[in-house]
């Protein structure tokens, strides 16, 4: 049975007839990388490439449930001509870790033994680039779920986040939801303030309400007048003033 892969050479996922596949949507190369939300993709892919700017001072990467071969991944950091190696993932079991860095004792197939899935925390600096690139064997319909998730410490799940007061603009860092009431205040979860921008959303002063009245009166008076001449205008002209 052969594929057509013109349009995604060496990434044809077969759809079960001969001649037929799909190109997944993950990208190929480090330049054409995906962008990586928080949260988990599903992807049905070969490998490829996710980037992310960082938005907390730790983040969490995991392929849990992913199958076929392993799913193992390494973070680099800076630009795709010269990138340096941030981390390299390790097995997501108690049991037996591999790899350059320690699994992620919080992901959620932690000490599952499957040697399909991988998972590391890593520390990251607030706003700069990150990039992930997934290992996966050349073989069709194999499926990589990734996670990304933000942490305030690798040790910990976080809970909080930044909250914005609408007044004043100003920001609070690791504020839980409750302790960030939506009325008068923005919650970000798992964010840190350097992430987020704070809006505001405070009623003008009376001062600058007298300034815009008063620009808009001198609008309306001033096309009045202009109309009013216009008309006196064609008056004097149906009347064979010169």
């Amino acid at each position: 049975m052969t594929f057509d892969d013109s349009a995604c050479p060496g990434r044809c996922v077969p759809l079960g007839e001969a001649e037929e596949c799909t190109c997944p949507r993950v990208a190929p190369t480090c330049e054409e990388a995906q962008e990586l939300p928080p949260g988990t993709i599903n992807e049905i892919t070969h490998g490829g490439w996710f980037t992310f700017i960082a938005e907390a001072p730790a983040t969490a990467i995991e392929t849990c449930g992913s199958t076929g071969f392993n799913a193992d991944f390494s973070i680099w950091e800076g630009e795709c001509q010269d990138p340096a190696l941030g981390a390299r993932s390790t097995h997501c079991s108690s049991e037996s870790a591999s790899g350059s860095t320690t699994p992620d004792p919080l992901a959620s197939c932690y000490g599952s033994g499957r040697f399909t899935e991988a998972c590391t925390c890593i520390d990251t600096e607030i706003g700069r680039r990150y990039r992930v690139e997934v290992d996966r064997a050349r073989l069709p319909g194999v499926v990589t779920n990734i996670t990304r998730s933000n942490r305030l410490t690798c040790e910990a799940i976080w809970d909080g986040g930044a909250c914005c007061d609408r007044d004043t603009g100003d920001c609070a860092d690791d504020v839980a939801e409750f302790d960030c009431p939506g009325r008068d205040h923005d919650w970000f979860p798992q964010r840190a303030c350097e992430s987020v921008y704070c809006a505001t959303y405070a009623i003008p002063a009376l001062s600058d309400w007298g300034l815009v009245i008063l620009t808009l009166l001198g609008l309306t008076i001033g096309s009045v007048a202009f109309r009013r001449r216009g008309i006196e205008v064609e008056r004097g002209r149906a009347a064979g003033a010169p």
